[in-house]
């Protein structure tokens, strides 16, 4: 159990209903727009399938575009520090939380990474639902039918200490219910690495599970982020605070979402908003165990160390 202060007394936990694809792509900067003193779990449902991509990539990078489907939106959202090596599918089955929690609460990325696994694989178990205990780098994981492990949640959680924008941690995560394999097998390409999951990987398809639902088919997605609120306040020690954004909340998203809504940002990574400088990159393989394996893969690192990465939005 993480200790906080006294005057932290409960986790507000805010319902946005459905978002449009543009409106999601915004959602990784909650830390940036919003005015968090108080932990905070977001709870968002897509309002249609689309393919998400983050950082400095170009769009074709690890997807083919003329074999996207007429009708499926590419979003790109914006990261403070990094880029994605992947790009993900998410469906309007699925389910996106978002957790905010001030650095003066939680001091530790350590700690903040540790609480989301510790939860997230809590909040299944009350599914009777396994997660597997050994996980690869940003996602849990559960074995299939024929006892391969599979990624099932994905997340993104701080890098270091320092990944903060305002003093606020942020960690992404998306509940995979729908079935992406068919699409993924279609639209991405190989992948530059091998993982511990899938040691022969073709595409990110091999990593997923046909999401919650082909094993589970009556799981009621609204009922596990409302669970996983409630794992998150006892873990803190604190209330579970349902509340409505504020329409300064709301507004600021919407903004942003315009300025990110742009076709050159989409698809090159190109933007007249965003500063970019280079920087060591950090990055790793989902194989690698310790950051000199880095060596193994020369291709990725001279991928990672070529690539500018985001400094900030004007």
């Amino acid at each position: 159990m993480v200790e906080l202060s006294n005057e932290v007394m409960q986790l507000d936990y805010i319902d946005l209903g459905e978002f449009t694809p543009e409106q999601i792509a915004t959602c990784s900067e909650f830390n940036r727009i919003w005015d968090i003193t108080t932990p905070t779990l977001v709870s968002i449902i897509p309002s249609e399938t689309f393919i998400m991509i983050g950082g400095l990539l170009p769009y074709d990078k690890f997807t083919y575009i003329d074999k996207i489907p007429e009708g499926v939106k590419k979003v790109r959202n914006f990261y403070g520090k990094g880029f994605s090596v992947i790009d993900i599918i998410f469906s309007p089955k699925d389910i996106m939380l978002y957790f905010l929690c001030p650095s003066n609460i939680v001091t530790s990325s350590t700690l903040i990474k540790d609480f989301i696994v510790n939860n997230l694989s809590g909040t299944m178990l009350n599914f009777d639902i396994t997660i597997k205990n050994e996980q690869s780098i940003g996602c849990l994981d559960m074995d299939d039918s024929q006892g391969i492990p599979k990624r099932i949640i994905h997340y993104e959680s701080p890098k270091d200490d320092t990944d903060t924008y305002n003093n606020v941690f942020i960690v992404g995560i998306h509940l995979v219910f729908d079935n992406h394999v068919p699409l993924m097998t279609t639209c991405f390409k190989e992948l530059p690495f091998k993982t511990i999951c899938s040691p022969q990987l073709i595409t990110f398809a091999d990593l997923c599970h046909e999401g919650f639902l082909s094993m589970y088919p009556s799981l009621d997605r609204i009922a596990v982020a409302n669970e996983v609120a409630v794992q998150f306040a006892k873990s803190l020690n604190i209330d579970v605070n349902p509340r409505p954004a504020s329409a300064i909340e709301l507004e600021s998203l919407n903004n942003l979402s315009g300025r990110l809504n742009n076709d050159d940002w989409i698809i090159n990574a190109n933007h007249p908003d965003v500063i970019t400088k280079v920087e060591p990159c950090n990055i790793k393989p989902p194989a690698m165990q310790y950051p000199e394996d880095i060596d193994n893969y020369p291709e990725y690192k001279a991928m990672l160390e070529a690539l500018p990465r985001i400094g900030d939005l004007k």
